[in-house]
């Protein structure tokens, strides 16, 4: 008699390898520490909302929704990081966002403008952690960027 084994192919395999790596450079950790506490009472960390915002993206997903097949069918079997549902996910987007301000020009247009403190201090922290930039840089210039929509005209 024939022992017949199932497992789980998938065509993301690489994720966990990728996540293992993560793991072992203590990114999870590094995200909690900057990010703090969520507001939610909920059980998921900001480590596991960024994160599986991230493996959805590398396994083709291109909406928050898409997380659910993915953790079906991808995710699941990751150690150290439990996969949020799609609402948990955009409630943490909310906890870390901030509200728009508007700045008038001296020609009287009105810009709006979103200064996120938090996010930009994580941001420059996980670049210089992560090695892409050298904090004794002198010549660092941080930079935003412009949305152009584009209009008939």
């Amino acid at each position: 008699m024939i022992k017949s084994y199932t497992s789980k192919v998938t065509p993301f395999g690489g994720i966990h390898l990728i996540h293992k790596r993560l793991s072992s450079e203590g990114v999870f950790q590094f995200i909690d520490n900057e990010l703090g506490s969520r507001v939610s009472t909920v059980g998921f960390r900001y480590s596991d909302i960024f994160l599986s915002r991230i493996y959805t993206a590398f396994c083709g997903g291109n909406a928050t929704e898409d997380i659910n097949y993915i953790r079906e069918n991808t995710l699941q079997p990751l150690k150290g990081i439990t996969i949020p549902s799609p609402d948990t996910i955009l409630r943490g987007d909310l906890e870390l966002a901030t509200q728009c301000t508007f700045l008038e020009t001296g020609s009287g247009k009105e810009n709006k403008i979103n200064i996120n403190p938090v996010m930009n201090k994580f941001l420059v922290r996980s670049a210089v952690k992560f090695k892409q930039i050298n904090p004794g840089d002198t010549n660092l210039v941080y930079d935003f960027d412009h949305q152009f929509v584009p209009a008939e005209k």
